[in-house]
């Protein structure tokens, strides 16, 4: 139940005060007679809330962000470059990408036990920024059907355990990829 507040002189007037990205407007109403009033708080973003301001206070000075609090567009906005995507979701060298990740990094991923289980690694520029990877693979032959090889470039460097890397990696035909493969099991 919502009960109407108007200002009077014994209630403490808050108006034009501001909290993070709200500025309280007026007194809006009180859910009880007892409780504290909630105001109106007019967002830097146009939108309205309605909150106590003591709860908005807490608010404040739980967080670093100085937009908060807000009417929830900065939870918003947070939320979106938390999330922001890069635009090559659904690129065959992304999916490349996340298959080498979690063949180096999961524990329950397939194949996992002759990769990261050897200790083969991915560079950080590469685990810091997909695009990265991306990026290097558009700019060195990458075309549907190659396969990414860490394996002759490491060990022409003498790299062991081997890294997935832009100066140990290279792209190969299926057929390529197979023959140096084979080679190398039977090098060892």
């Amino acid at each position: 139940m919502k009960i109407p507040v108007t200002l009077t002189p014994k209630m403490n007037n808050i108006t034009g005060i501001t909290l993070g990205s709200l500025t309280a407007i007026k007194p809006a109403y009180k859910t009880d007679p007892k409780r504290a009033v909630t105001w109106e708080w007019e967002c830097v973003c146009g939108g309205t809330t309605y909150e106590e301001y003591a709860v908005l206070k807490r608010v404040n000075k739980s967080f670093d962000n100085p937009a908060v609090p807000s009417c929830g567009c900065a939870k918003k906005q947070a939320c979106i470059d938390t999330h922001q995507t890069h635009g090559k979701t659904g690129h065959p060298l992304l999916k490349k990408y996340y298959r080498i990740f979690h063949r180096c990094y999961s524990s329950y991923t397939v194949g996992y036990e002759y990769y990261g289980g050897k200790g083969v690694t991915m560079c950080q520029e590469w685990l810091d920024d997909p695009e990265a990877f991306i990026a290097w693979g558009l700019a060195n032959g990458y075309k549907p059907g190659l396969h990414i090889d860490k394996d002759v470039l490491c060990k022409q460097q003498n790299i062991s355990p081997a890294i997935y890397s832009p100066t140990t990696c290279q792209f190969l035909t299926p057929s390529e990829h197979s023959v140096i493969t084979n080679a190398m099991r039977y090098t060892k």
